[in-house]
C-alpha cells in the first residue's frame, strides 16, 4: 500500500508540472539549457523531453526529469526553506517541500527503506490541493493506465537534485546570443545599430534585448 501511494505522489509531479509550464516555454528552456541537460540526461529521455508537443506528452517523462524540470523551469515553485536536498520541517507544507520529501522516500525506497514519515501528509495534501489522479470510467484509459503503471514499477532509479544552467546569458528572460552581444557591444560607442536578416532569424528578439538594456541604463541598473 506504502509503494503504490508513493507512485501515485509521483503522478501528482507530472500533474503539477502540466499545469506550471507549458509545452512552448517548456521546450524554450529546454534549448536555453541544452548542454546542462546533455550533461546529466541520457539520449533516450531527452529525446522524449524535445518531442513533446503537448501537455499529455509529460506523463511520458523520466521521473529525474519531471523533477529536474520542477526545480529548474517551474518560476512559481520556489526551494524550501532549507534548499533543495534537504528535508523540509514538519511545519513546512508548501507545495516545493512536499515535492522534495516525495524525492526523498522515492530515493529511500530505492535504498529498501520503507520509512516513510510523511506519506500520509504528503498524500492528503497533494489530493486537496491537486484532486484525484485517476482516469476516466473508460476501459480503454484504465486499460492504458494499468500498463503505464506496471511499467513505471520497474523503474527503480533515484531522483537525483540537479541544479540546471543556461547555456547563455539570460536577462530579463531574453537568450543573448552572439549576435545580440555584438549589438550591444556596438551601442556602447555609438548610437546606431543596424539588425539584419531573414524572416525568424532574431531580429525582434534582438531589439527587444537592446530594449531592455537602454530601459537598465537609465534606471541605474
Amino acid at each position: 500500500m506504502k509503494i503504490k501511494k508513493l507512485k501515485i505522489l509521483q503522478k501528482y509531479l507530472v500533474h503539477i508540472l502540466r499545469r506550471e509550464i507549458d509545452p512552448k516555454d517548456l521546450k524554450e528552456k529546454s534549448i536555453i539549457h541544452s548542454k546542462s541537460l546533455g550533461e546529466h540526461f541520457t539520449q533516450p529521455v531527452l529525446q522524449d523531453l524535445y518531442g513533446v508537443e503537448k501537455t499529455d506528452d509529460y506523463s511520458k517523462l523520466d521521473m529525474p526529469l519531471v523533477f529536474a524540470l520542477l526545480r529548474n523551469f517551474c518560476e512559481n515553485i520556489k526551494p524550501p526553506i532549507r534548499g533543495w536536498d534537504y528535508e523540509p520541517p514538519d511545519d513546512e507544507e508548501i507545495v516545493c517541500a512536499d515535492i522534495e520529501r516525495i524525492r526523498s522516500m522515492w530515493n529511500k525506497y530505492c535504498d529498501n527503506n520503507y520509512d516513510f514519515r510523511n506519506l500520509d501528509d504528503v498524500s492528503d495534501r497533494m489530493k486537496n490541493k491537486n484532486g484525484t489522479v485517476a482516469v476516466q470510467n473508460n476501459p480503454e484509459l484504465q486499460n492504458k493506465a494499468q500498463d503505464e503503471m506496471e511499467d513505471f514499477s520497474e523503474i527503480i532509479e533515484k531522483i537525483q537534485s540537479i541544479k540546471l544552467n543556461p547555456d547563455c546569458t539570460v536577462e530579463t528572460s531574453i537568450v543573448i546570443t552572439e549576435g545580440i552581444k555584438s549589438a550591444l557591444l556596438s551601442l556602447e560607442t555609438g548610437n546606431v545599430v543596424i539588425c539584419k536578416g531573414a524572416i525568424g532569424c532574431g531580429k525582434t528578439h534582438a531589439l527587444k534585448a537592446i530594449q531592455n538594456r537602454s530601459i537598465k541604463t537609465k534606471d541605474g541598473k
